[in-house]
Parts: C-alpha cells; sequence; structure tokens
C-alpha cells in the first residue's frame, strides 16, 4: 500500500540495483525539493525484521547537500506492529517524533559521509526518546 500510494504521489522510488537510474531519481529529486516539493526519503533503503536502526545509504543525505535544503528528521515507532512486509496494514497506533532540522547550507557532497551520520544520530536519538504525553494530532 505504500509503495503504491508513493507511486500515485509523484514520489521518485530508487532502484538500487540500477545506478544509471538512481543518478537519474536523484536528480529529478533535488529538482523537485529545490521547488519546495517535500519528500520523505528512507535512508535505510528497506525496513527490518527486527525493527534495529541499520546504516544508512549516502543518498537522503546527497539530496539534502545538492538542494541545499533543511533536513527534518523523524523516527517511527509501532510500525512493525501495524504493518508487517507482505502483510495488509492493520489498524494500529502510530508514533512519529520529528527532530530538529539539520541545515544543509554551504555544505558540499565531500561531507555526505557526515551528514548521513548526523542524521543516523538523530534519527537513533529520536527513536530512544520518550514521546511527549500530549502529542499533536497529524491533519
Amino acid at each position: 500500500m505504500i509503495g503504491w500510494y508513493l507511486s500515485r504521489s509523484g514520489q521518485m522510488p530508487i532502484d538500487l540495483e540500477n545506478p544509471h537510474a538512481t543518478l537519474s531519481s536523484l536528480g529529478g529529486a533535488v529538482k523537485a525539493l529545490r521547488a519546495g516539493m517535500p519528500l520523505f526519503v528512507f535512508p535505510e533503503g528497506g525496513r527490518t525484521s527486527d525493527g534495529a536502526l541499520r546504516p544508512f545509504l549516502a543518498g537522503a543525505a546527497y539530496l539534502a547537500i545538492r538542494a541545499q535544503c533543511h533536513r527534518a528528521h523523524c523516527a517511527q515507532r509501532r510500525l512493525r506492529s501495524a504493518a508487517h512486509p507482505h502483510q495488509s496494514v492493520l489498524p494500529h497506533p502510530l508514533t512519529v517524533q520529528v527532530g530538529e532540522p539539520i541545515d544543509t547550507k554551504g555544505m558540499n557532497v565531500r561531507q555526505n559521509g557526515e551528514l548521513t551520520e548526523r542524521l543516523r544520530a538523530a534519527i537513533g536519538r529520536c527513536s530512544a526518546s520518550r514521546p511527549s504525553r500530549n502529542p499533536r494530532p497529524v491533519a
């Protein structure tokens, strides 16, 4: 369902098996970011069976640096309970913890690894922190 929605909403999938297609998708995503389109990026490249945070791929940081935009990071909690791979999505409470944006203005692509690690550490902190007692509803 999520893949269908992303495709229908104009999101750009990344084909990790095809470097040429990956570069083309990243180029399109940079243009979209510069035009003001918000993008959700899943920097791990997929879900894990145990919910542990995996190493990040470099594409998310590359996009943010090339577009010179802020990267707001967020962590999802309890998603594994609601959506198991190859099964239907079940009604279930879900928490999304949003962290402080990381500014990439002035960064260059040589700092891609540094930004990737900063993003992973920030998302790890969001995942580990306790959610607010009075969460704001998402419209």
